[in-house]
C-alpha cells in the first residue's frame, strides 16, 4: 500500500514539472501589433499625469546622491578624509576634473526632457467638476525642470537650455544656447 501511495505521488510530481515546462512556452513569444507614435500622443487623462509625474519623480531621485554630495563639500559642512575617493576630494577643494564621475549630465538631462515632454503634452485646459486637474500636476513638473537647471548652473556654471523635448537623433545633435546662472533665471 505504502509503495502504490510513492508512486502516485511520484507520478503527480512528474507530470506536474512537465506540464509546468510546456505550459511557459508560449509566454515567451511576442506576437503584438499594438504600436504607438509619439506625434499623436496627449496627456488627456488625469492618470497620465499622475503616471509622468512619477516617472519624472523616479528620476530625479537618481540625483539625490550628487545634490547631497555637492551641496555637502561645497557647504564646507563636511571634510573628506585621506581614505576618500579623488572625485570627492576634488569636489571638496572647489578643482573638479572632466572625468569626475559625480559630472554626469546625462541624468540631469533626461529629468528636463521628460518635465519638456509632459509640459509640451500636456492638457491643462482639461476640467474635471469645474477644476483644472491637471494644472497642479503641470505646476509641479515646471518647478521640478526650474530646480534640475538651477542645480546644474550652479554645478557646471552654463547650460545647455532646453524647452521642448528631444525625441530623436537629430534633435539631440543639434547645438542649444548655453546659458549663465542669470539667463537661466531670466529664462525660467
Amino acid at each position: 500500500m505504502k509503495k502504490s501511495i510513492k508512486t502516485i505521488i511520484s507520478f503527480l510530481f512528474i507530470t506536474v514539472i512537465v506540464f509546468s515546462f510546456t505550459a511557459c512556452e508560449d509566454m515567451l513569444e511576442i506576437n503584438s501589433t499594438q504600436e504607438v507614435f509619439e506625434e499623436n500622443e496627449k496627456l488627456e487623462n488625469p492618470n497620465d499625469a499622475f503616471y509622468i509625474l512619477n516617472g519624472i519623480l523616479a528620476d530625479l531621485q537618481k540625483l539625490g546622491d550628487r545634490y547631497i554630495i555637492f551641496g555637502e563639500l561645497r557647504g564646507d559642512l563636511t571634510r573628506t578624509s585621506i581614505y576618500a575617493d579623488l572625485s570627492l576630494k576634488e569636489i571638496d577643494h572647489f578643482s573638479v576634473s572632466k572625468e569626475n564621475e559625480y559630472l554626469d549630465k546625462k541624468d540631469y538631462y533626461n529629468v528636463i526632457n521628460n518635465c519638456n515632454y509632459a509640459i509640451q503634452k500636456m492638457d491643462t485646459g482639461l476640467v474635471v467638476r469645474n477644476e483644472k486637474v491637471m494644472m497642479p500636476v503641470f505646476a509641479a513638473i515646471k518647478a521640478i525642470r526650474a530646480w534640475t537647471y538651477w542645480q546644474m548652473v550652479q554645478i557646471y556654471g552654463t547650460v545647455s537650455y532646453l524647452d521642448k523635448p528631444i525625441l530623436n537623433l537629430n534633435q539631440s545633435l543639434a547645438s542649444y544656447p548655453q546659458l549663465d546662472m542669470d539667463q537661466v533665471v531670466e529664462a525660467l
